[in-house]
């Protein structure tokens, strides 16, 4: 992971934008959003939103999850990072069609109608073992 004085000041701007965008989306000030990290124990500075929006600083990974959780988002959606959980589109992919296989596989394993029938004859006929 980047030190915080190592993230490009595109990425600062970017998360600042963003930031923006879903405060106001919230029809929310700056205020109010302090306000609501506050709300949720966050230890985010009144004045730590404003230089988040204006690209001057990247947030701790703390501060951001507290605006994140403000925000009703999640940091990767705020950062435009993948969840490092997340699985990479690639390998999310190749899972999907793996399933696909065996789902394919399991439908033309299921017996047909004519099979069927002579599995219910078989059960009905079987002989019964008595103890």
């Amino acid at each position: 992971m980047m030190a915080r004085d190592e993230v490009s000041e595109k990425k600062r701007l970017a998360l600042g934008a963003e930031v923006r965008m879903r405060r106001k989306t919230k029809g929310w000030s700056r205020d109010d959003l302090f306000v609501e990290v506050r709300k949720r124990a966050g230890t985010i500075g009144s004045n730590e939103i404003t230089r988040i929006e204006q690209g001057k600083v990247w947030p701790r990974a703390d501060t951001l999850g507290q605006v994140a959780a403000a925000l009703e988002t999640s940091v990767a959606e705020l950062t435009g990072s993948p969840s490092p959980c997340a699985p990479k589109p690639a390998g999310f992919l190749a899972v999907v069609v793996d399933l696909l296989l065996i789902l394919e596989r399991l439908i033309h394993a299921l017996p047909d109608e004519a099979h069927v029938a002579r599995l219910k004859g078989w059960m009905r006929d079987r002989p019964t073992v008595s103890n």
